[in-house]
C-alpha cells in the first residue's frame, strides 16, 4: 500500500508539473505576442526571434498582411507628406496603443459620417515651396503663397471644429487638436495680399498700388481716344451706326465694312 501511495503520489506530481509546463508556455507564447516588435536590427527584436529558443519569422507583417494594409493606405493618401508617413508606420502589439489609435479612428469615421461643418478638402503638403524659405533670399510665388492660404484655412476650420463640439463628443480627436499652433499673422499678411479669388490686391504694396493706377488711366485715355474715332467714322459713313471697338491679339480694332476699306 505504502509502494502504491508513493507512485500514486508520483504520477500526480509528474501530471502537475506537466500541466505547469504548459500553462508556462502559453503565458511565454502571451508575452512574445505583446512584446513591441520595432527595428529588425535592434537588440529587442533579436530578443524576441530567439526568445527561450523560438524562431519568430522576420516577414510577420507579410503573414499577417500588415503590409498590405499600409500600402491600400498609402495608396489613398492626397499628399505625399502622409504617404511618406504612412511609409513608415509598424504594427503594434502594446493593447494600450492599439486601443487608442481604434479610438482615434472610430471617432474620425463619425466625423467623416456625420459631420458636415468639417473640412473635407484643402489639405495641401506645403513643405516642398516652406523649406526653401528657410534661405532669408527666397521669395514665394504666387501660386504657392496660394497654396498656403488655402492650407492655413484648412487648418483653422479644423481647430475651430474641435474648439466648439462639446465636452466627451470625440474627446481623443479633440485632446490631439488642442497641440495644433495656428498662424493668425501670417494669415492676415496673406489676405492682405491676394483676395477670396486667388489674385494680388492693387493695395499689396505702394509700387503695385502705382503702377496699376498709371495703368488704368492709360487704358482709360486709350478708350477714350478710340470712342471718339468710332463716332467720327460713324458720322462720316465709314464704319456701321451699331459698330463697335472689338480687341483682338490685345489690340483694340475698329470694324469697317468691305466696301468703305480704301476711304
Amino acid at each position: 500500500l505504502i509502494i502504491l501511495k508513493k507512485c500514486k503520489n508520483r504520477n500526480f506530481a509528474l501530471e502537475k508539473a506537466k500541466m505547469k509546463s504548459q500553462k508556462q508556455r502559453v503565458k511565454d507564447a502571451k508575452g512574445l505576442l505583446l512584446t513591441n516588435y520595432t527595428d529588425a536590427n535592434s537588440p529587442t527584436y533579436i530578443n524576441i526571434i530567439r526568445y527561450r529558443g523560438m524562431i519568430y519569422p522576420q516577414n510577420f507583417e507579410q503573414k499577417i498582411g500588415f503590409d498590405r494594409i499600409r500600402r491600400i493606405i498609402s495608396d489613398k493618401c492626397s499628399t505625399t507628406y502622409a504617404a511618406e508617413r504612412t511609409a513608415t508606420e509598424t504594427f503594434s502589439s502594446k493593447p494600450s496603443q492599439i486601443r487608442k489609435r481604434l479610438l482615434l479612428t472610430d471617432e474620425m469615421r463619425l466625423i467623416m459620417m456625420f459631420e458636415d461643418g468639417f473640412p473635407s478638402s484643402g489639405f495641401i503638403d506645403c513643405i516642398d515651396f516652406l523649406k526653401p524659405l528657410e534661405n532669408t533670399s527666397s521669395a514665394i510665388d504666387i501660386i504657392s503663397l496660394r497654396k498656403l492660404k488655402t492650407m492655413l484655412d484648412t487648418l483653422r476650420r479644423v481647430t475651430a471644429f474641435f474648439e466648439d463640439v462639446k465636452d466627451g463628443v470625440y474627446p481623443n480627436l479633440k485632446r490631439m487638436s488642442a497641440s495644433i499652433l495656428g498662424f493668425p499673422t501670417i494669415q492676415h499678411k496673406i489676405e492682405g495680399i491676394i483676395d477670396r479669388y486667388g489674385e494680388v490686391k492693387d493695395t499689396a504694396s505702394d509700387a503695385l498700388y502705382e503702377i496699376r493706377k498709371s495703368l488704368r488711366e492709360k487704358e482709360g485715355t486709350i478708350s477714350r481716344r478710340m470712342s471718339a474715332i468710332l463716332k467720327r467714322a460713324q458720322e462720316a459713313g465709314i464704319v456701321d451706326s451699331d459698330a463697335g471697338v472689338t480687341i483682338r491679339d490685345g489690340k483694340m480694332l475698329i470694324p469697317v465694312s468691305a466696301a468703305n476699306k480704301k476711304q
